[in-house]
């Protein structure tokens, strides 16, 4: 992010926007490193043997970390970044609070703790789906009547599904999916859990189809973009990745001359991805959800099987997985961004037995 943030082209605004032009990565370095030496070694800019373009992304993040980069240092912009966060973490309990009691907020912090806001303080890149989805909710929490009333949450849903794809780089998206749509439900509970179990799974549906027409939607339209006014063919570069991540359940690594084919199932990506969940949170998550099962049993009395609460949490916790499944090589490769999407099955347990 701070390479794309600082890269000093002459090629124009419009290209600049499009290309994403960066210093080359080359095969061994790191990001930092690579922004390490392309400072110490002044090394220009625009020349293809140390240029790279990221150009299937928007990168919509570097509207804001640019500015912020003329008047602060990165360390400034982090200590910002976890004001704003903070701000914005307490600003959505409050009002989880006011609209929804405290069920909700214990279940919300317990579900934020997997996110984990001490790395998304310190991360630029773990940072953008946090606020996406802070936001997403603080909104739906403040309009949510008058967006049943106008009958509008599918257009919610499909700009959070555009901002998704602006802001982020493929980090964990579906969150701004999964967890507002649990918000949706909660807040309507007594509209909703009254529907046919077909009619709520309809809603639930169109809703995740209109983020995924938005998210997809405007994420093809910077390859189309891109590729209409640079030189370079993004749609090429945008399509052999898509379907290499879905289609080849393998990872080529290459080591001392020789290439080395890694095979991998859908169960090993569920795998990384669940060891890369913090060890001692998964002890504090299963004591909160032993909790709320004591609650349950505790208030047996006037406990009833509703088949549509049942499956409409049963269909947002399967989000993360359906993701998995999808978009298994990346899900493979990134454990350490993508499990934050089991966020989603964490959040939607909890509010079931909520």
């Amino acid at each position: 992010m701070l390479i794309e943030a600082i890269y000093p082209t002459d090629r124009g605004t419009v290209d600049s926007a499009l290309s994403n032009r960066m210093w080359n990565l080359g095969e061994r370095n790191s990001p930092a490193q690579t922004l390490i030496n392309a400072i110490n070694n002044n090394l220009a800019a625009d020349k293809k043997e140390v240029e790279w373009n990221y150009a299937r992304y928007w990168h919509g993040y570097l509207i804001f970390l640019k500015p912020l980069l003329y008047v602060a240092d990165p360390g400034t912009v982090r200590v910002l970044n976890f004001q704003i966060q903070f701000l914005l973490i307490c600003l959505t309990f409050i009002l989880i609070y006011k609209k929804l009691g405290s069920y909700y907020v214990l279940t919300f912090a317990v579900t934020l703790m997997a996110i984990n806001p001490v790395t998304t303080a310190l991360s630029f890149q773990n940072s953008t789906m946090l606020y996406i989805t802070l936001l997403a909710v603080i909104f739906l929490l403040l309009k949510n009547d008058s967006l049943v009333d106008k009958s509008r949450q599918i257009y919610f849903f499909l700009v959070a599904g555009i901002f998704t794809s602006y802001f982020d780089f493929l980090t964990y998206p579906l969150v701004s999916l999964g967890i507002p749509l649990c918000f949706l439900v909660a807040l309507n509970r007594e509209k909703f859990f009254v529907l046919p179990i077909k009619s709520a799974i309809k809603k639930l549906t169109a809703y995740s189809a209109a983020w995924g027409f938005g998210y997809v939607g405007m994420w093809a339209s910077k390859w189309i973009l891109a590729t209409m006014f640079t030189e370079y063919n993004v749609l090429v570069d945008a399509f052999y990745n898509a379907l290499s991540s879905k289609l080849s359940p393998s990872i080529l690594q290459v080591s001392e001359g020789v290439t080395v084919t890694q095979d991998f199932t859908f169960f090993d990506v569920l795998g990384k991805n669940f060891h890369a969940l913090d060890g001692s949170y998964i002890y504090i998550f299963a004591a909160f959800i032993l909790y709320l099962i004591y609650k349950v049993i505790q208030n047996r009395k006037d406990f009833r099987l509703n088949k549509t609460v049942l499956l409409t949490f049963a269909f947002v916790i399967s989000l993360p997985f359906i993701w998995y499944f999808v978009v298994i090589k990346h899900s493979y490769i990134h454990d350490f961004l993508v499990y934050r999407e089991l966020a989603i099955a964490i959040f939607g347990l909890s509010c079931l037995l909520v």
